[in-house]
């Protein structure tokens, strides 16, 4: 066999080895997916908010509306599902499955849609795992590191259903994940960058911010660029890549701001609590939490802590822009706290963990141990993730029937639907309250009399776009015969003296429904 033959071998096994984890998250994702659907009825926090959110926001951006739903900002979430949306309605046209337009067919079939965008972010993020890869082989001289790196990603935990829920967190995963592949040359290799993988890295630390401020962080791994002028159109390109991927939401950045501002400068979550940067007492508390949820990042700070301690000093500046990245970004969840928030740092880990090992590693063995035990890991954390989904969303069809049952009992009733309830024309409802006046307009149901919400933090009834109603507005609706239903989950349940209820079901798992007993005022 010649050289040229054996080379050739060699490139074709490590891609077709390269496949394998991707591939293999693939099919996982897919499962995991029909678990997760119906996206409205949710499991575990993996519902209709923010998934709505961001479906009818990006139709209305097709239609020529502003996001109204800016607190990421995540504008690429709203232009990519909205691109995904549009493309699959004309497909359906085209092929004739719909006749319905194109705003009608996203409130009549929220779920299909769903999954057609879940599937294509989890799509874009193996293709991204699998570059990373194949670029670590490349770097490192053995497919089995870039293999290796791939296996982390089985191993995120209960954020691994995040890198494809349709939520700014996918792309944040997909954001962290390209751009350590545009910096793995510099960062195994150490070879000069190139500007036009400056400008790659600046595009893909844009993408981050602009989707969620949580990622602005990494902004300080273009310092592994190291030349100054490589730094700059680094820094620059995400500058004016930021810039344009906000232009749909301009008008509004000045309350973007507001909003950031006020939880940089309060203790609370969203702007809450007494003001202050952060509360020093519940530290330990959330730390702990921290290092349960993702021991990854756990195994990623010894990484970097030994390079630090034991490596050449070229190594240990690298080292320490990567600890400053990772201690930068679990303070700022320290301080608003939620594991969710992780997942630019836990994107960076898996690669992180593995150019550790290259700084210590001149053979295979260590990539190949370090991936067999990230395997059998991975394969006890996917398949009990699988088994606790699969379990919830059973608890939860038997749910979703009763609650039916209960509603089917009485003739034209007034639902109202309360936050993390599962029940699609809320959710539907709860997509278009946070979308566009004008495009919320195109739907009826949006604006009518009887389109409430019970809002649990002010304990009063909510008209989407409009705002508080009293609890006397249902009187309308009792003087002419219509039962008041509000279907509620068990951790947000209405207080008597707030209203008065009669409780027509109350399970052991999920929602309850109450029917309101309005005494018309006289």
């Amino acid at each position: 066999m010649t050289s040229r033959a054996s080379r050739w071998y060699a490139l074709s096994g490590s891609a077709i080895a390269l496949l394998i984890f991707p591939v293999g998250m693939l099919v996982t994702g897919l499962v995991m997916i029909g678990y997760m659907s119906p996206i409205y009825s949710g499991l575990q926090y993996l519902d209709y908010d923010c998934a709505y959110q961001y479906l009818f926001n990006g139709a209305g951006l097709m239609k020529g509306y502003n996001p109204s739903h800016t607190d990421h900002p995540g504008t690429p979430v709203h232009i990519l599902t909205g691109l995904i949306s549009i493309l699959s309605w004309s497909i359906a046209r085209l092929s004739g499955l719909t006749s319905l337009a194109f705003p009608v067919s996203i409130a009549t079939n929220p779920e299909e849609y769903l999954r057609v965008i879940m599937t294509t972010f989890l799509v874009m993020n193996c293709m991204a795992v699998y570059c990373l890869g194949a670029a670590i082989a490349r770097a490192t001289g053995f497919a089995v590191a870039g293999i290796a790196c791939q296996t982390g990603y089985f191993l995120f935990g209960a954020l691994f259903p995040r890198v494809f829920h349709a939520a700014p967190e996918a792309i944040l995963c997909l954001s962290a994940t390209a751009l350590m592949c545009v910096l793995t040359p510099v960062l195994f290799a150490d070879r000069d960058c190139s500007d036009r993988r400056a400008g790659a890295a600046g595009f893909f630390i844009a993408l981050g911010i602009a989707s969620k401020v949580n990622f602005f962080p990494l902004v300080l791994l273009t310092l592994l660029l190291r030349r100054p002028r490589a730094i700059f159109i680094a820094i620059s390109a995400s500058a004016l890549y930021g810039f344009l991927l906000l232009l749909p939401i301009i008008s509004q950045l000045k309350r973007v701001f507001g909003w950031l501002f006020a939880i940089a400068t309060h203790e609370g979550r969203h702007g809450d609590g007494a003001a202050g940067f952060i509360d020093w007492a519940v530290i330990p508390e959330r730390a702990g939490l921290i290092a349960s949820a993702e021991p990854l990042l756990v195994v990623a700070a010894v990484a970097v802590t030994a390079v630090m301690l034991l490596s050449r000093s070229g190594e240990r500046l690298k080292a320490a822009v990567i600890a400053a990245t990772l201690g930068t970004m679990i303070l700022l969840v320290l301080k608003h706290y939620a594991i969710h928030y992780l997942m630019p740092a836990v994107a960076i880990a898996p690669s992180v963990i593995v150019w550790a090992v290259s700084r210590f590693a001149r053979r295979q063995l260590p990539y190949v141990v370090a991936a067999m035990v990230a395997s059998i890991i991975a394969v006890v954390s996917i398949q009990n993730m699988s088994s606790a989904f699969a379990n919830e969303r059973a608890l939860r069809r038997e749910n979703e029937k009763a609650v039916n049952e209960v509603i089917a009992r009485y003739q034209n009733p007034v639902v109202i639907g309360a936050y993390r309830s599962g029940y699609k024309p809320w959710a539907v409802l709860f997509g278009l309250a946070w979308s566009d006046l004008k495009f919320a307009r195109l739907f009826p149901q949006t604006t009518a009399a009887d389109s409430l919400t019970y809002d649990g933090g002010l304990k009063k009834l909510w008209r989407a776009h409009s705002g508080p109603v009293e609890w006397n507005y249902l009187d309308q609706f009792e003087k002419v015969g219509r039962t008041v239903l509000i279907i509620q989950s068990r951790d947000s349940k209405i207080e008597p003296q707030t209203a008065r209820t009669e409780t027509v079901l109350d399970q052991s798992f999920g929602d309850t429904v109450e029917r309101i007993v309005v005494t018309p005022s006289r």
